[in-house]
């Protein structure tokens, strides 16, 4: 039979509420989750110059508890934090130039973007050239990613009349050149 130990173990005084979890998840959500002495910043000011008394407690609080506290589950409840999408880097091809010695074939995709309007985006032409030939093939995208570039590129590419060996895509917004 087991044992039954009879004994209190110490525990500290908890010194932040619920209430002051939620209201560190409210200055965060309208201040876009700045860093703690910043944040705390905020809770004196709004103690000792607006006379908030919710803030009391948060007025004082060290940056390392702060952050204790944001990992609470009714914190996590309660914050609203969003970030960007980060754009993850697809390899397309190699960087070399093309050496069509004197055959078509060899094509010069070059992208420009139109530019913006009024806040919005405006497209990115596609032009494809023959080195040799200089036959010539033009189209339109929303946004370069594989989604709009594998489209454009198969109905252009297709356009051809003869073989393609290869094709170099310059990027005129990032300068960088492709070739496949």
């Amino acid at each position: 039979m087991a044992k039954q130990n009879n004994f209190n173990r110490h525990a500290f005084e908890k010194i932040y509420t619920k209430a002051d979890i939620e209201l560190i998840a409210k200055v965060d959500n309208a201040t876009e989750r700045l860093a703690a002495p910043a944040t705390i910043k905020i809770f004196n000011d709004e103690f000792n110059i607006f006379k908030k008394t919710d803030f009391e407690r948060l007025k004082n609080i060290s940056p390392a508890h702060f952050y204790r506290l944001r990992q609470t589950p009714r914190y996590r409840e309660r914050a609203k934090t969003f970030s960007k999408t980060k754009p993850t880097a697809t390899a397309i091809g190699e960087r070399i130039k093309p050496e069509p010695n004197g055959k078509p074939g060899y094509l010069n995709v070059d992208t420009v973007h139109q530019g913006d309007k009024d806040g919005e985006k405006g497209v990115y032409h596609i032009n494809i050239v023959d080195s040799i030939t200089q036959f010539e093939f033009v189209g339109c995208v929303e946004a370069i990613s594989e989604l709009f570039m594998d489209e454009i590129l198969t109905q252009l590419l297709s356009k051809f009349p003869f073989t393609i060996f290869e094709f170099s895509i310059l990027f005129h917004y990032t300068g960088t050149l492709y070739t496949c």
